[in-house]
């Protein structure tokens, strides 16, 4: 578990601090991202820098630097990194493969100074999301979305949650002038905003999203509580917060 206190792990019935286990000192203790790759790794994201742990051992990387808010794992084992706070003049998404890791930004098609989100389709491109927009990513091709009218809004966050379904679709929470967050889901390469029952506009504040096993997406909202949205079926069931 990740903390803006530092990395916890929770064997299920104990929760230890990262101090406990190991005398090797992460990049910083304000933890951002994890990810568990399929080698065993835990890679942690943290506010100034990378680190991954295996078999008791931590490397953590020079490279890449910045506030590492994302971490994704594709099918030939290769490790991406979304981030922000970037001071080294590189892109905002990064290739980690052996010791050397390998940025991309404006020049590979990616017109985003930093990036918060990473999502990988069906079809092999990296979705990445921010406060700039939305750009559907292969080192081949690009597509961005959102860009034109998040600059024009003059917003914070622009697309906060992201989630791929496993169908291709595309589900987003995409900031508005008043500084909600709103559901959007693309698919049949078309954008479809998506209410949620018994919330206005204005109290729509979508702040994570996820699907299960089942092709349902779980929507977290900052006021009211979680929504499941069953596709299938067409319905939205609320549930609420204790």
């Amino acid at each position: 578990m990740g903390t803006y206190a530092g990395l916890v792990r929770f064997d299920g019935v104990r929760f230890v601090p990262w101090p406990s286990l190991s005398d090797q000192p992460l990049p910083d203790y304000r933890i951002w991202s994890l990810l568990a790759t399929k080698d065993g790794s835990l890679w942690i994201g943290t506010q100034r820098g990378l680190a991954r742990w295996k078999t008791g051992e931590l490397t953590a990387y020079v490279n890449p630097r910045g506030r590492i808010n994302s971490i994704l794992e594709d099918l030939h084992g290769d490790v991406w990194v979304a981030r922000s706070q970037i001071t080294d003049g590189a892109g905002p998404l990064c290739r980690v493969t052996g010791s050397e890791p390998r940025c991309f930004g404006n020049a590979d098609g990616i017109p985003m100074r930093t990036a918060m989100r990473l999502a990988k389709d069906p079809s092999g491109h990296i979705w990445i999301s921010g406060s700039e927009g939305l750009c559907q990513w292969t080192p081949q091709s690009s597509t961005t979305y959102f860009q034109k009218k998040l600059k024009q809004h003059g917003v914070l966050l622009g697309i906060l949650a992201l989630v791929v379904a496993r169908n291709g679709d595309l589900w987003i929470s995409l900031e508005q002038p008043g500084g909600s967050l709103q559901l959007e889901h693309f698919t049949q390469g078309r954008w479809k905003h998506q209410d949620l029952p018994g919330l206005s506009a204005s109290d729509q504040v979508i702040s994570a999203l996820y699907e299960d096993r089942d092709g349902a997406v779980w929507v977290g909202t900052g006021r009211q509580g979680v929504y499941r949205i069953y596709r299938a079926r067409r319905t939205i069931l609320r549930v609420p917060t204790a």
